[in-house]
């Protein structure tokens, strides 16, 4: 079976509890609040994701001082008089590791992680892109400007998803006895940047139960230094590995988004194509016509369109999993837009019928993008559809 999800997500507005070192002068937000429960079969693996996000505890505007990395902030009209580096991870003092989503203007969607901050003004990872200049599929570049919305969230953490705080911060993964003892629950990820199709995870964490801490297999750059604190960026996809016949209740609390949010995804090389792990960052149900995944223009189109019907020639591809219980399940259901004249979601070798309307992303699973050979990576753009 695939995990059992239920949702409920509850218009309210909450002013935002923070300490003032980090939050004086800042703008409170209303993005409505609620949760996505999980529940994962004993003895599976289980492709799931976190459907919610953390509340923003800034929103304001950009100011000025555009670089390709950096500007000042507006707290309505005038400074927001943060504190220096309150944004910046610094072990134990500052756990929580931030970043900047615009939330209009021609930017509006994207998002970057924190790297310094100063009384009024915000640098960021922009990851080889530039502020200055951002071309969309198929679009001429844009920018971002002054008066553009801007919004300030912590990142989930692996503390954040993996621990009760109602039971004194206590996993709920079986941990391991010792760092070396490879038996108890899992959280594995493949790789982001690495090439290839039917990609095995390269990244495992698990809880130690002797020193009651969360550790991995292997360093990961870019990450804090303590694993507990290591973050879960917005759209990503991960696997639970429950070794265990009962099942794990996972419920992930949080604020929905009510943003369009753009994901970068990576293509594949000159002699192999790219898995990537997705996720639909919604609490409830996206129609495949929906989720920002293709367009009836193929320049602007994230995949890129296949041809034929009942079995089209492929090019790139949604995958998922198929009902089912048990350990190393393969993604065998696959799906492909094609192109003119029909134009249109078709699920492969099952029939010529188009589905965009009735095949749905869920919230809190995992899909792969299989990006073909000599593709380029693009982004994903998804609006809200509530």
């Amino acid at each position: 079976m695939l995990p059992r999800i239920s949702t409920l997500a509850v218009a309210a507005i909450f002013a935002v509890a923070a300490s003032p070192s980090i939050h004086a002068q800042t703008s409170a937000t209303t993005d409505p609040v609620g949760f996505v429960k999980q529940t994962l079969p004993g003895n599976t693996d289980s492709y799931i994701s976190l459907p919610m996000a953390r509340d923003a505890i800034f929103a304001g505007t950009v100011a000025g001082s555009i670089t390709a990395t950096s500007f000042t902030v507006n707290a309505g009209s005038g400074s927001p008089n943060w504190t220096a580096s309150a944004f910046v991870y610094a072990h134990p003092g500052q756990r929580e590791t931030y970043y900047a989503e615009f939330t209009s203007g021609a930017l509006r969607g994207l998002y970057y992680k924190v790297t310094a901050n100063g009384t009024n003004s915000l640098t960021l990872d922009t990851e080889g892109d530039s502020l200055l200049s951002h071309a969309f599929n198929g679009s001429a570049p844009v920018a971002l400007l002054a008066g553009d919305g801007v919004k300030i969230r912590p990142y989930f953490r692996i503390r954040d998803v993996f621990e009760n705080p109602a039971a004194s911060g206590t996993p709920i993964l079986e941990g391991r006895p010792t760092a070396l003892n490879n038996v108890g629950d899992e959280v594995k990820f493949t790789s982001y940047t690495g090439v290839g199709i039917n990609k095995a995870a390269t990244l495992t964490v698990y809880y130690i139960t002797n020193t009651n801490t969360w550790s991995s297999n292997a360093a990961q750059s870019g990450q804090p230094t303590t694993v507990a604190d290591w973050v879960l960026r917005p759209n990503e996809a991960f696997m639970i590995k429950n070794r265990n016949a009962g099942s794990i209740e996972l419920t992930n609390t949080g604020w929905v988004v009510m943003n369009k949010m753009i994901s970068f995804i990576p293509g594949g090389s000159a002699v192999s194509g790219n898995d990537i792990y997705i996720s639909i960052n919604r609490p409830a149900p996206v129609k495949l016509n929906q989720s920002g995944l293709a367009d009836q223009d193929p320049v602007k189109s994230f995949l890129k369109h296949s041809t034929g019907t009942l079995s089209p020639q492929r090019q790139d591809e949604l995958i998922t999993w198929p009902a089912g219980t048990g350990f190393n399940r393969a993604a065998t259901l696959s799906y492909v837009y094609v192109g003119a004249p029909t134009n249109g979601w078709r699920q492969v070798g099952s029939s010529s019928t188009t589905i965009g309307e009735d095949i749905l992303l869920q919230p809190g699973q995992a899909y792969i993008l299989r990006k073909k050979a000599n593709s380029v990576g693009k982004d994903w753009i998804n609006d809200a559809n509530y």
